[in-house]
C-alpha cells in the first residue's frame, strides 16, 4: 500500500478460483486465444459477480501453474486439460498446505 507503506495481498476464495477455471475450461478451446475482457463477469455459485480483480488474480495463478500462456498482446491460451477441476483443486490444496 502506498499510503501505509506496507505490503498487501490480493486474495480470492477457492470458489472464485474454481468458477473461473471451470468457465475457462468449458468455454475456451485449448490453444485458442481468449481475452478476459470478453469473459468478464464471472459468476459464483449464487449467481453473483466475482470481482474482476479476483478473476485476474486467478488468471495470474493459472499462468504461474503453467495452465495458461500469454500470447502476446492478443490475449491468453489455455493448455489442453490443464484447468480440470481436479488439477486446480489439487494445486489449491498444495498452495494452502504451505501456509
Amino acid at each position: 500500500s502506498k499510503k501505509d507503506r506496507r505490503e498487501y495481498e490480493h486474495r480470492a476464495s477457492r470458489d472464485a478460483v474454481l468458477r473461473v477455471s471451470e468457465r475457462l475450461a468449458s468455454e475456451v478451446k485449448p490453444g485458442s486465444i481468449f481475452s478476459m475482457d470478453k469473459l468478464i463477469p464471472f459468476k459464483d455459485d449464487s449467481g453473483n459477480d466475482i470481482p474482476s480483480y479476483q478473476a485476474y488474480l486467478a488468471l495470474a495463478w493459472f499462468r504461474d501453474l503453467g495452465s495458461v500462456e500469454q500470447r502476446g498482446k492478443e490475449g491468453y491460451a489455455v493448455l489442453d486439460g490443464s484447468l480440470s477441476t481436479q488439477r486446480v483443486e489439487k494445486a489449491w490444496d498444495v498452495l494452502h498446505s504451505r501456509r
